[in-house]
């Protein structure tokens, strides 16, 4: 993927970052994230990367500004997904790839390592559950998708802004 120059990466720690440095290594990144206590832990994972605090609703960068922009582990924590979809698309000139737990896979994947037990499996910080099927249909009606893959026990799409 030698066409990727810059990558913007709301809410992340780290993790993603270095190991897209590690396969890519030419190509520019930037990870933005909600949470100022992440950051250090994100600069020490991916030194490499440009690292910001910022509101996936508000992201800081001008529009079509990434090639590829990711959203991991994001969605089923906000009250609006649909509006940081629409600010993540205007930020991306390629592909916006998403990923979210594919429920009622996540939450029993959590029950079978004891964790999560008091809310059988489900995170207390997820607002929104979706069965993988739900959230391909309702993220259809946001934007163009491309290829969409279970990896349990999440839903990963491939998407661009609505034609």
């Amino acid at each position: 993927v030698t066409g990727v120059q810059t990558c913007a990466l709301p809410i992340c720690e780290g993790f993603v970052l270095a190991a897209l440095g590690e396969h890519l290594p030419r190509a520019r990144y930037l990870g933005l994230e909600l949470r100022a206590e992440a950051l250090p832990l994100a600069a020490a994972q991916a030194p490499h990367a440009g690292l910001g605090r910022a509101d996936a609703l508000r992201l800081p960068l001008a529009d079509a500004a990434a090639d590829v922009t990711l959203c991991l582990e994001v969605l089923e924590h906000l009250p609006d997904p649909w509006a940081a979809v629409r600010e993540l698309l205007r930020v991306t000139r390629g592909s916006l790839i998403v990923s979210v737990p594919d429920q009622p896979w996540f939450a029993l994947a959590n029950l079978a390592r004891a964790k999560n037990l008091t809310t059988l499996g489900d995170d207390p910080e997820h607002v929104n559950h979706w069965r993988g099927g739900t959230f391909v249909r309702l993220l259809a009606s946001h934007a163009q998708l491309t290829p969409v893959v279970r990896s349990f026990p999440w839903v990963i799409a491939v998407c661009r802004g609505a034609a």
